[in-house]
C-alpha cells in the first residue's frame, strides 16, 4: 500500500529566491550538496542521479508539482508525486511544505528522514550563509536601482513625449500665427493698392480743357488815298 508524508521547514530566504533554486540544477545542487542536471523538457535528476523525475506543473514563486522517483523504487511501480509550495513567512524567509503522495509501500519514513537531512538542513545552511546574505543584498541594490532606472527612463519618455506635443503644438500655432499674419498683409495690401488708386486719381485727374476761343479774322484796313490836291495852284 502507497503511503503519503507531509514535512515543512522555514528557508532563510524569500519564495521567488528559493523557487528559482530548487528548479535551477546549479543552484539545486549546490543548495543540497548532491550533484542535479536538467535533461530537457522538464525531466530532472538529483542528488547524483539517485533522484530522477519531471515537472508536471509550476505556479511561479508558489508551487511545483513533480513526478519523482529514487534508485530505490521498485521498477514496476509508477513515480510518486511531489507537491512543493512556498509560503512567505516575512521578507527574507519562506515556510517550504513537501507533500509526497504515492510512495511505496514501507519507504514513507525514510524519506521524510531524508527530506530533512539532505534537503532542509543543507538548504538552511546555504541560503543563511554570509555570501548568501551578501549576495541578496546585492540582488536587492540590483534590483532596486533597475526599477528606479525603469521609472527615470519612463519619466524621461513621458517628458520627451510632452516636449515633442509641446513643439508641434508650437508649430501648430506658428503655422497659424504666419496664415493669419499673411492674410492681414494681404488684405491690407489690397487696401493699400485700392487707397493708392484713389489718391492716384484725385492727384493726376486730368481738369476738363478750356473752351477754345474763337478766333477773330483782323483785316487791315486798307491805306488811304492821298487827298487830291483840291487847292489850285496859286497862279
Amino acid at each position: 500500500m502507497a503511503e503519503n508524508i507531509d514535512v515543512s521547514d522555514i528557508i532563510p530566504a524569500p519564495p521567488e529566491r528559493v523557487y528559482a533554486a530548487w528548479l535551477d540544477p546549479k543552484e539545486h545542487a549546490k543548495m543540497t550538496g548532491g550533484g542535479a542536471t536538467d535533461e530537457g523538457d522538464g525531466r530532472f535528476t538529483a542528488w547524483d542521479g539517485y533522484i530522477s523525475g519531471r515537472t508536471v506543473s509550476s505556479v511561479p514563486h508558489t508551487k511545483i508539482v513533480q513526478a519523482w522517483r529514487t534508485t530505490e523504487f521498485p521498477e514496476d511501480v509508477p513515480d510518486s508525486v511531489l507537491t512543493i509550495t512556498f509560503e512567505p513567512v516575512d521578507a527574507h524567509s519562506t515556510k517550504v511544505t513537501l507533500r509526497h503522495e504515492n510512495i511505496p509501500e514501507g519507504q514513507g519514513d525514510a524519506y521524510e528522514q531524508g527530506w530533512h537531512e539532505h534537503y532542509f538542513a543543507p538548504m538552511a545552511a546555504y541560503f543563511g550563509s554570509p555570501m548568501e546574505q551578501v549576495r541578496e543584498v546585492s540582488e536587492r541594490i540590483t534590483h532596486a536601482v533597475e526599477e528606479v532606472t525603469e521609472q527615470f527612463e519612463a519619466a524621461t519618455e513621458d517628458a520627451m513625449k510632452a516636449v515633442d506635443k509641446a513643439r508641434s503644438n508650437a508649430r501648430k500655432q506658428a503655422v497659424k500665427a504666419v496664415k493669419a499674419v499673411k492674410k492681414v498683409q494681404k488684405k491690407a495690401s489690397a487696401q493699400f493698392k485700392a487707397v493708392g488708386k484713389k489718391m492716384k486719381a484725385l492727384v493726376t485727374r486730368k481738369k476738363k480743357p478750356a473752351p477754345k476761343k474763337a478766333k477773330v479774322k483782323v483785316t487791315k484796313a486798307a491805306p488811304k488815298k492821298k487827298a487830291k490836291a483840291t487847292k489850285k495852284k496859286k497862279r
